[in-house]
């Protein structure tokens, strides 16, 4: 069967509706991405310039010695690993360019103690590292004197283990009283997508919980919010915006490694319905076999991180494997989708690549800075851009799935009306009284029958003809409901036999029922002019028929009530002899 006529404009404008939704959405993002973009950027005028402390450095570990070191090119891999200590010192003498002078230090995965001639001035980590707890990578401020004279300055990393830095050409002095906006200025593109992901998460969250409770499917909407969120707050932490709300660093290194691990098998959990479309049993297969390992081993490194067994940063190098899995199988998957005829899965191959190219542009410059010491600034933020970029075209995808589904609910709406209704009354018909009263026999559910067979129908139609006739049918109709609507099932059985199922309450009294129909009928008799409603009537309950406690046929209550009604049609016919 196709969608009536009257089907179609719902449809195409629930379609329409779900576009312009996912559409609006993608315009607020963008506007607020913007806005956010210039909020952080209106005081970079004001921009405060650093003194790079890079040159000039003492290095000395527990096998070595390094003098006259260049920051910038000098690499520590091979010497500051898991429990080892390394000092890093040179001398210091305030310019007077700053108000006030803070020195800033980026850790990574290490403790940091700063000594100013042989005062140890500032500390970090060494509880948590005593605790064999995670003690995290962040960014680092402390007051330096300001007297114009020449001091020693010294820093101790003690890494908490492998500390996966290369360099530390991060080091420089400036002023406490604009750290932060200049750290707002310089990162503002990464500032403002990360919160339009925690604004698109929230919302999609919030929305697809209020919408589950009446549409299952809405559950994509929640798992696309999770993810989300999952990189918003990652791209806080690893650009440490964090630390600007006063979070502690070890928390922020926590959650930027959580919402690494938990974000893949949200995104996977978003495409759950896709494998069916592809139809294709390996893909199926690959599907949850990809997703249930990943969730296993994403709870299992939590166990690990919450024991101390392991850190969340240690399996860094796995999680990284575990994304790109995730990405190639979903190309793998939307392609077979393309080849099943489904063309949506052309823009989410699209969204999929892009995301997969800004992730390796922004990885390339990290391993160009780690490695090779060339900085590559601009690939800050890709990650979080292709994510936006990413999270657009899905939901636009979900709204063409969704928009689909809508009408899909429709058309089975009609269809199960044609084929439980009855097209002249709007009453049920008579399959659907069947089927009704086979599952009360079957469940052992008590109800009671009542038929009525509606007197003068033949003689309407053949002095007035059919229309009259079909009108006497849908007043008739209009009796019963006003009557037992409220109680049962009405329905007509087909001609002139109409039924009421009612299911059996204690207060039930048919007696009262068929008196309450008489006295509805009579009135209706009164109100109108040219038909005269009358019926013959019988009813019969379930526990007439029973046994052994239960209703052995559903048939033998009809027919009891159907002989019952022909026993007062014929006392009816007599009395009016």
């Amino acid at each position: 069967f196709s969608s009536s006529p009257a089907t179609a404009p719902s449809a195409f404008l629930a379609a329409a509706s779900a576009r312009a939704a996912a559409s609006l959405a993608g315009v607020i993002v963008l506007l607020v991405a913007m806005l956010l973009y210039h909020i952080t950027g209106l005081r970079k005028n004001e921009y405060t310039k650093k003194e790079p402390l890079l040159l000039n450095w003492t290095v000395v570990s527990e096998n070595q010695t390094d003098t006259d070191v260049d920051l910038n090119t000098f690499r520590f891999d091979n010497i500051l690993t898991d429990k080892k200590t390394i000092y890093l010192s040179r001398t210091f003498v305030d310019k007077g360019q700053f108000q006030s002078p803070v020195l800033v230090v980026q850790t990574h995965n290490a403790t940091l103690r700063v000594f100013v001639d042989g005062e140890c001035i500032y500390s970090s980590g060494l509880e948590r590292y005593d605790c064999g707890k995670m003690v995290g990578s962040g960014m680092h401020s402390i007051a330096m004197p300001k007297d114009g004279e020449q001091h020693e300055l010294m820093l101790e990393f003690k890494a908490n283990g492998d500390s996966y830095v290369t360099r530390m050409n991060d080091i420089y002095i400036t002023d406490y009283a604009t750290i932060y906006t200049d750290f707002l200025v310089t990162n503002r593109v990464t500032y403002a997508l990360s919160v339009c992901l925690l604004f698109i998460g929230f919302v999609l969250l919030l929305l697809g919980m209020v919408m589950m409770l009446t549409r299952t499917w809405f559950t994509r909407l929640i798992s696309l919010g999770i993810f989300s969120l999952m990189v918003g707050l990652w791209t806080m932490g690893k650009y440490n915006i964090l630390q600007i709300y006063r979070v502690p660093i070890w928390l922020c290194t926590f959650i930027e490694y959580a919402s690494m691990y938990i974000g893949p098998p949200s995104l996977l959990l978003f495409f759950r319905d896709y494998p069916k479309k592809a139809d294709s049993k390996w893909i199926t297969w690959m599907y949850y076999i990809i997703f249930w390992v990943d969730s296993g081993v994403t709870a299992l490194l939590f166990v690990l991180h919450f024991s101390g067994v392991w850190h969340l940063p240690h399996m860094l190098r796995l999680e990284q494997a575990f994304v790109a899995i995730v990405c190639v199988y979903l190309i793998i998957l939307m392609i077979a989708c393309v080849r099943k005829g489904n063309r949506q899965s052309r823009l989410v191959i699209c969204g999929v690549i892009l995301f997969l190219l800004c992730i390796g542009a922004e990885w390339s410059g990290y391993m160009a800075g780690k490695y090779w010491g060339h900085e590559m600034s601009w690939t800050t933020g890709f990650s979080s851009l292709g994510t936006v970029i990413l999270i657009s075209i899905l939901l636009l995808s979900l709204s063409w799935d969704i928009a689909g589904k809508m009408v899909d609910e429709k058309e089975q709406a009609v269809l199960y009306k044609m084929a439980y209704t009855d097209n002249l009354t709007g009453l049920y018909n008579r399959r659907f009284c069947e089927e009704r009263l086979k599952s009360y026999c079957y469940n052992n559910i008590p109800f009671t029958i009542f038929n009525f067979d509606m007197n003068g129908l033949k003689a309407t139609n053949d002095t007035h003809g059919h229309s009259s006739g079909d009108k006497l049918i849908k007043g008739f109709a209009d009796i019963l409901t006003k009557t037992f609507g409220d109680k049962g099932i009405v329905g007509r059985m087909g001609g002139d036999e109409f039924i009421v199922i009612v299911e059996n309450i204690e207060e039930l009294n048919c007696q009262e029922e068929i008196r309450h129909f008489q006295k509805i009928m009579s009135e209706a008799n009164k109100a109108q002019s040219g038909y005269v409603y009358s019926t013959a009537y019988g009813y019969a309950d379930s526990s007439e028929i029973v046994s052994d406690g239960e209703i052995r046929d559903v048939n033998m209550v009809y027919r009891l009530a159907d002989n019952r009604m022909y026993e007062n049609k014929k006392t009816c016919h007599d009395a009016r002899k």
